[in-house]
């Protein structure tokens, strides 16, 4: 019994010690929205939230990979939200950028102003109080709890914020 217990220790340390070394993890995510919490949109009863990321933990870098949405209608129909996003290769166009970093999490983020990227840090710096009505703004922000790879993310646009998503994710080391 007691070796059993030793050996179970040995290997969620070696897991444990993999994971936190690991220089890239893939993350499959599934979160979701009811409308028992909040509004979603018409005949709309809940809202899947699907995405796959991958982890660069030694650069510290967050890519996209694979991007889905579905609603499940009131009437119980199921439909795509849109089209699956899907990134074949790890470029610019789906990094999301390294924002800060603590003992428990890690952040990244996205800003978007008229479609031009910005980082975190350049967003946060700028002065935003004279632009024209018609400027489109978009955040994403990711933060991902070191321990267990879950994620919360939040959307913000010049019109509306969006509730937290908060994912549970698997892992997988690359």
């Amino acid at each position: 019994m007691l070796k059993r217990i030793k050996l179970k220790i040995i290997i969620i340390s070696i897991l444990l010690f993999s994971y936190s070394n690991a220089e890239e993890i893939k993350l499959s995510c599934k979160g979701i929205h009811t409308s028992k919490n909040f509004p979603l949109g018409e005949n709309i009863k809940e809202i899947k939230y699907e995405e796959d990321l991958l982890l660069d933990t030694t650069k510290k870098r967050l890519f996209w990979l694979n991007i889905t949405q579905f609603h499940t209608l009131d009437d119980g129909t199921i439909t795509e939200a849109h089209k699956p996003l899907v990134f074949k290769d790890l470029t610019p166009t789906n990094l999301i950028q390294f924002y800060d970093e603590n003992e428990n999490a890690i952040f990244f983020g996205n800003a978007y102003v008229n479609n031009k990227l910005y980082s975190m840090e350049q967003f946060m710096k700028l002065d935003l109080s004279s632009v024209p009505s018609s400027t489109t703004l978009a955040t994403y922000s990711y933060g991902i709890n070191k321990e267990t790879f879950n994620i919360d993310k939040q959307l913000q646009t010049e019109s509306a914020s969006l509730p937290i998503i908060n994912f549970e994710c698997s892992s997988k080391i690359n």
